[in-house]
């Protein structure tokens, strides 16, 4: 009988950190690492400490096999620490409140996924960036539509595509310039953990096509070097930000192709990779789209507040709040048509407004604008040293591509000449800590970790990598986002819910609706004198008040703040007229059983404002029964 080799069965043991993975998410212990899971989210100086001495330790042990299943789980584990960290604190966010609950773009992509399941097609904002919502799709079929299930799916592909890109790079980098790689990918990606925005899928593409740029450089007859081209462009599609890094990728096979023969041959190829993405993704526009699209119609908005000198993106709701009467199409031509008239008034408004952005780009005094502004600390002090540091590890970076190998060093500086071309037009003053840079986040902070690997050379040299191992498990996880994004969605479409006699009776002034509920999607708001500990989804009505009141939406928010506790606060689509909703369940009896289910509620009237029309209308429920359970 043939023997079975152990090195056959050490595979198995990468469901160790998949094992610790759920008991960190599932943890709601009053306990050390409560605070830990918090500190790995919002901290920074002991998560800068904690990060770098565990991935240096690890990258010491010598043999590979051991070395990566250590590296694998300490960064699933400070992936899912933060997500922890997010339901622990049960902080709001911009697009997320208290930690779970998706608002603004996060409640449009969301809901646009339940409509695909249900039966409807994307409304005309999420139309304009299908990959990520055909992604969302996916998962909220997976997670049987439960918010904090795709908020932890969404976590582990990150994760992974972190450890693969570390693995790929730590070949090119020393253990102290792949460590600093790893972190500052942290510190970025964090921000985005648990929420639904495009910078995630942005983020996994850019980083997975980036790792293999960089170590398929030299084989340009090899198909994974347009795989990587077709993916960093599949990033900047789903994430819109620096596209004219693209031509100057071209432009780079070009320069190093330029005395062969078959120069033409490399250059069609590449640039074909490129046309191939946006086919694919105009595709989607038509098929998940509803009607008419304009695919990146939101530029309209970043050209306008060019035009006005840089006023930033939601300029034109001040200017013109009466075209927010419009729908997404035809106010996006009324804005696009503005701002070209602006643009022919005053041009020098609209080249002030350009050029201002690298101020904003490289000043490091505005603390949440500035290239490196994701590594922002606890105090002013560690925060200029950390700049400071950065900048001049930066400088160290340029200036050791010098010593480095001619292709290499070409393409690093043809790919920053055109992230840095695009900044005009990816205005950095219209987001915070380089929001819509994710997608080319990767070629921005590799520089300094060249600076590191520079001046640590004599005492670290890069790690001898196993390529074939690598290899079949980094085209096995971007077969999977591939089928995610482009497969599986085509086979999930939903159908339309048949005519169902109203049960209840509701009054004159309460809508009927049809809601789908969905376990772990819910905020449950208890009140003061029960003893619990706060953490996602059960919170004290003064956390939930605390955090609800960093919106400034007070159609929103008002109604919230004055309903007495317990009550239960969940998000999705009327099933009747496919209108986005926030329901609200006065009471204490919360609803555990998944299914279809009527409501009678009173809807919560919102102000023409701009700022709220893409927020779902508020309801608060008077009556309900479950129709269907699923």
């Amino acid at each position: 009988m043939k023997k079975v080799s152990a090195k056959n069965y050490f595979g198995l043991l990468y469901l160790l950190p998949l094992i610790l993975s759920v008991i960190v998410l599932k943890d709601r212990s009053a306990s050390i690492f409560r605070q830990l899971y918090i500190q790995l989210r919002y901290g920074f100086t002991l998560s800068v400490i904690l990060i770098s001495s565990i991935v240096l330790v690890t990258f010491q042990i010598k043999k590979n096999q051991y070395r990566n299943l250590l590296l694998f789980t300490v960064i699933l584990l400070f992936f899912s620490m933060s997500l922890a960290g997010v339901w622990a604190s049960g902080r709001s966010e911009p697009t997320m409140i208290n930690g779970l609950i998706p608002i603004v773009d996060g409640e449009n992509y969301y809901n646009d996924a339940l409509r695909w399941l249900n039966g409807g097609y994307f409304s005309a904002y999420s139309a304009k960036r299908p990959i990520f919502v055909a992604f969302l799709t996916t998962l909220a079929k997976i997670s049987g539509q439960s918010i904090q299930v795709m908020q932890a799916l969404i976590m582990f592909l990150m994760a992974i595509a972190c450890f693969l890109v570390v693995k790929k790079i730590s070949g090119k980098l020393n253990s102290f310039g792949t460590t600093l790689f790893l972190l500052l990918i942290f510190f970025y990606a964090r921000q985005y953990i648990g929420c639904f925005l495009t910078e995630t899928i942005g983020l996994i593409l850019g980083l997975s096509g980036f790792a293999l740029l960089i170590t398929s450089k030299d084989d340009m007859d090899s198909w994974s070097f347009y795989l990587s081209i077709f993916l960093i462009t599949l990033a900047l599609i789903a994430r819109a930000g620096t596209f004219f890094l693209l031509p100057f990728l071209v432009l780079w096979i070009y320069k190093v192709q330029i005395s062969k023969k078959q120069r033409w041959k490399e250059l069609i190829l590449a640039f074909s990779s490129i046309l191939f993405a946006f086919f694919l993704n105009e595709l989607m526009v038509l098929h998940f789209g509803s009607g008419e699209n304009i695919p990146f119609s939101n530029f309209a908005y970043i050209l306008y507040g060019l035009a006005r000198g840089g006023s930033g993106w939601s300029q034109i709701m001040t200017d013109r709040p009466e075209l927010f009467m419009l729908d997404e199409n035809q106010l996006a031509r009324e804005i696009w048509a503005l701002a070209q008239q602006l643009i022919r008034q005053n041009p020098q408004n609209f080249v002030s407004g350009m050029f201002r952005q690298y101020v904003y780009l490289i000043d490091f005094s505005y603390q949440t604008k500035s290239v490196f502004s994701f590594m922002n600390s606890e105090t002013v002090p560690v925060f200029i040293t950390t700049q400071c540091l950065l900048y001049l590890a930066s400088m160290i970076g340029l200036f050791s591509l010098v010593k480095r190998e001619r292709a290499f060093t070409s393409l690093m500086l043809f790919s920053l000449a055109g992230i840095l071309i695009s900044v005009p037009f990816v205005p950095v003053q219209d987001t915070l800590y380089m929001r819509a840079y994710a997608a080319t986040i990767p070629f921005i902070i590799f520089i300094p970790c060249l600076g590191v690997d520079f001046i640590t050379k004599k005492i670290s040299s890069p790690l001898p990598s196993d390529e074939i191992r690598q290899s079949i498990g980094f085209y096995s996880f971007i077969t999977v986002i591939l089928l995610i994004i482009f497969i599986i969605p085509f086979f999930i479409h939903g159908k339309r819910m048949p005519s169902i006699v109203n049960e209840l009776d509701c009054k004159e002034n309460q809508e009927d609706i049809l809601f789908v509920m969905n376990k772990g999607s819910s905020i449950r708001v208890r009140p003061e004198n029960e003893l619990f500990l706060d953490w996602a989804p059960d919170f004290h009505f003064s956390r939930f008040y605390k955090n609800i009141r960093t919106y400034s939406f007070s159609d929103f928010v008002d109604p919230l703040s004055e309903l007495d506790a317990p009550f239960e606060l969940r998000v999705g689509i009327n099933l009747k007229n496919d209108e986005d909703i926030y329901i609200v369940f006065p009471g204490g009896n919360f609803i555990d059983k998944s299914g279809i289910y009527e409501l009678c509620a009173t809807k919560q009237p919102y102000s023409d404002s701009p700022w709220v029309r893409e927020l779902a209308k508020l309801y608060v429920v008077q009556d309900y029964q479950l129709l269907k359970t699923q």
